[in-house]
């Protein structure tokens, strides 16, 4: 079998993403992101304005006017997806925030992803909810369909 993975960690809490796959040699595993991050007091209109689309700025706005912990937890789902995405990608941060439009405010979100000398991908890029991490945001971007088993 082959094999892609994404670690992250944010406080005292830590994730890994293994996507195992069928070994191919002509066909390498596909890339995985995951994020997670701590909840935690920021200037979140000062960040968005500087790494966020219009739309999501809009968004969290909204969000803020409902109380800091709604604001908090719109920033870290936009925020989150947006990482794994890019860790995807292959790229981190610096490949583009703005790459990922999550004003929607969707849980998932499906976006084609192109790598060198294969057919666009369809991903799935998903807020996880339901985990036992209070005031954490946690997101995923796998190839679309992928079922996903907590251990």
């Amino acid at each position: 079998q082959s094999c892609s993975f994404s670690i992250s960690h944010s406080g005292d809490a830590g994730v890994v993403l293994l996507l195992k796959q069928p070994c191919n040699a002509l066909t390498p595993a596909a890339p995985v992101g995951i994020d997670l991050e701590k909840h935690r007091t920021r200037r979140f209109s000062s960040l968005a304005q500087r790494f966020f689309l219009p739309g999501e700025c809009i968004t969290l706005c909204s969000a803020a006017e409902q109380g800091s912990k709604a604001e908090a937890q719109v920033f870290f789902e936009m925020w989150t997806k947006k990482e794994a995405w890019l860790k995807a990608l292959g790229v981190g941060i610096g490949g583009g925030l703005r790459s990922l439009d999550c004003s929607s405010g969707n849980l998932v979100q499906e976006c084609p992803m192109n790598i060198d000398g294969e057919a666009s991908r369809l991903y799935s890029v998903s807020s996880l909810q339901g985990l036992p991490l209070e005031a954490h945001s946690v997101a995923t971007a796998l190839p679309r369909n992928t079922p996903l088993r907590f251990e």
